[in-house]
């Protein structure tokens, strides 16, 4: 018997060495290097088009408040009217104009990014921002301010409507406190494709990076990080020049999204294109969780990362299409992302299994 127990010891020693020298067969580990914890890549997907009559329609962007509660903006052309945004009960997507007064007018401009807090505390952005709460529209027409003559914007990120920063073409880079608007020097004449925010839990420290390229053109690139009112260039080695999405969790995994995919466990200085990627543009990519990110982009492209490996959706449970997804958005339990087939604006929710 005891013969037999040492063997048996010696065997199983024997295996368990070649599992540990396996790292091929090894999960991706986290960035603190804990075993991975993962989320779920099994989703049911639902599919919804709008609009392409009387116009090419599309979506640019989404957000998710709860998962009965989500905006979609872009513009959608419908039964000889214009639309520009969409939002979801829980049960149907229901087209909405958000019409605003401006300069004595009434118009329904199309809509270009949104951020959301809450059911009643809702941010678009066409251009110029728009706030409400969910029913009533005011738009703020920054371009009667000096200095501000220029501005467009498309995108916006913040803590709350007291402290909020939007970006935008030709550099544009604006925070409002809830009763200022300040214009922040970037430095530069891209467009600022994105921008996001989040405390680092370590340090306590808000940390928010943006993007700026202008996409399709190779005219330059920056990875800006935003201090209060500063704004500094950072490292962009390594990087496509045309950048087009920027998400992280702070200290531990930070993502920059265009031509390529670039993860990394710290902000640069060197970045790395994942090259197992699929080779489709990458438009957008947000996430709930280090472990729980989307990412989305040309022809169909979406992915999900769970912590350990990502699962790519197009080819498998959806198809590809001529277009792309410009937007996404993630929770717990939903993925949504949207953009444009054809001449239809495209909206994909998928519900966790």
């Amino acid at each position: 018997m005891k013969k037999t127990t040492l063997f048996l010891f010696i065997i199983l020693s024997s295996i368990s060495f070649l599992q540990m020298d396996c790292k091929d067969d090894e999960p991706i580990k986290p960035p603190d290097n804990t075993p991975p914890d993962t989320t779920s890549h099994n989703f049911t997907f639902t599919t919804y088009t709008f609009g392409g009559s009387g116009g090419s329609s599309y979506f640019k962007d989404v957000a998710i408040i709860n998962d009965s509660d989500i905006w979609a903006v872009g513009e959608i052309y419908s039964d000889s009217s214009m639309y520009n945004a969409a939002n979801w009960d829980g049960k149907k997507w229901g087209l909405r104009k958000i019409t605003v007064n401006f300069r004595n007018n009434l118009i329904t401009p199309s809509l270009n990014g949104v951020f959301t807090f809450a059911a009643s505390d809702i941010w678009f952005i066409g251009s110029l921002p728009i706030h409400g709460d969910g029913q009533n529209w005011d738009i703020f027409d920054l371009r009667l301010m000096t200095g501000f003559e220029n501005v467009s914007l498309s995108k916006a990120w913040g803590v709350s409507s007291s402290n909020i920063y939007f970006v935008g073409g030709q550099g544009s880079i604006i925070r409002y406190n809830g009763t200022n608007w300040t214009k922040l020097e970037s430095e530069t004449t891209l467009d600022i494709q994105d921008i996001w925010g989040a405390t680092n839990t370590s340090t306590g420290q808000q940390e928010i990076l943006a993007v700026a390229s202008n996409k399709f053109l190779d005219q330059g690139k920056k990875l800006l990080q935003i201090k209060g009112s500063t704004v500094s260039t950072l490292s962009d080695s390594g990087l496509s020049w045309s950048l087009s999405g920027v998400w992280f969790v702070p200290g531990k995994q930070y993502y920059v999204v265009g031509d390529g995919l670039y993860p990394s466990a710290t902000i640069g200085p060197i970045w790395n294109r994942v090259q197992t990627f699929p080779a489709y543009y990458k438009d957008a990519i947000r996430g709930s969780s280090w472990n729980n990110v989307v990412v989305c982009g040309s022809n169909g492209l979406l992915s999900h990362f769970n912590g350990a490996t990502w699962k790519h959706y197009m080819n498998d449970e959806l198809p590809s299409f001529v277009g792309r997804y410009y937007g996404a958005a993630i929770s717990s339990n939903s993925i949504v992302a949207v953009g444009y087939a054809n001449n239809e604006a495209i909206a994909t929710i998928g519900r966790k299994k």
